[in-house]
């Protein structure tokens, strides 16, 4: 009996050391498959920042251009604005200048008529200072 006792208790403890040295291999397996997936992991989650990256920068271009493009309009705009202004110049000098050109072209027809309206007085005088010298002289 005491053989039998001492052959369980060395079974149980041989037991007891089976399972802890499988637990242990559970343990150390674990670790390997941890150590595995680990460069993977780390690959992908530098995979991911490469993307998350590259996204960043497409997005900056994306703005970039973006705000390039609204400059372009905006200088478009603006020289817009000054070729218009520059025509609405140019348009009013020219109107000026027509005005001025009616005026000047008014007032020669307004003194030619004067002058013409003159002379039919003084020829008008002449011949009536004629008739009346050829009256008296007769």
């Amino acid at each position: 009996a005491k053989e039998e006792a001492k052959a369980a208790k060395d079974f149980l403890v041989s037991m007891k050391e089976e399972r802890m040295s499988l637990e242990e291999q559970e343990v150390v397996a674990k670790r390997k498959a941890a150590e595995q997936l680990r460069p993977r992991v780390a690959a992908e989650t530098i995979h991911q920042a490469e993307e998350a990256a590259r996204r960043a920068e497409n997005a900056r271009h994306a703005e970039l251009r973006r705000m390039e493009e609204q400059r372009a309009r905006q200088r478009a705009m603006e020289k817009a604005w000054r070729d218009e202004e520059r025509v609405r110049q140019r348009e009013e000098v020219q109107a000026r200048q027509l005005a001025e050109a009616i005026i000047q072209r008014e007032a020669i027809r307004k003194a030619e008529r004067e002058a013409a309206a003159r002379a039919q007085r003084e020829a008008e005088a002449a011949v009536q200072q004629a008739r009346q010298q050829a009256e008296e002289d007769a």
